[in-house]
């Protein structure tokens, strides 16, 4: 995986017009394996940015996370947790608390401080539900 250039491609791509030619360029630039447009690719999906309707997509923003993730994007694993605690892009928008903790403490370890706050809200829904 490519993690070169990531703030320059996100910046040289500022003077495009609409959120769907940013999603068209971002997701084609994706699919030939640039890590940083697969991010964008996830967040727009995630935010309904260049979608039919503005709608989210929550399936694919997490399949797009979790390939940036599994790569060592920290800010994705962040957000692969945060959606497997959610449920979104989830069978049955189930939460997954398990595999949440898992991602999450996969981007602690790697440094994420905001990743810190998400465990512990995860923490408190499974004790909410051990209670």
């Amino acid at each position: 995986m490519d993690f070169s250039g990531t703030n320059a491609f996100a910046f040289s791509n500022l003077s495009l017009k609409t959120d769907k030619e940013l999603f068209e360029l971002y997701k084609k630039e994706a699919e030939g394996g640039k890590v940083d447009a697969m991010y964008y690719v996830g967040q727009m999906y995630q935010l309904g940015e260049g979608q039919p309707g503005n709608n989210p997509n929550y399936q694919e923003a997490f399949k797009w996370y979790r390939k940036v993730a599994e790569g060592g994007g920290v800010d994705a694993m962040y957000f692969v947790g945060q959606m497997y605690q959610l449920g979104d892009g989830q069978p049955r928008n189930k939460p997954n608390y398990e595999e949440a903790v898992k991602w999450v403490d996969k981007a602690i370890d790697a440094g994420s401080e905001p990743s810190i706050s998400l465990k512990k809200s995860i923490q408190e829904h499974m004790d909410m539900i051990d209670a």
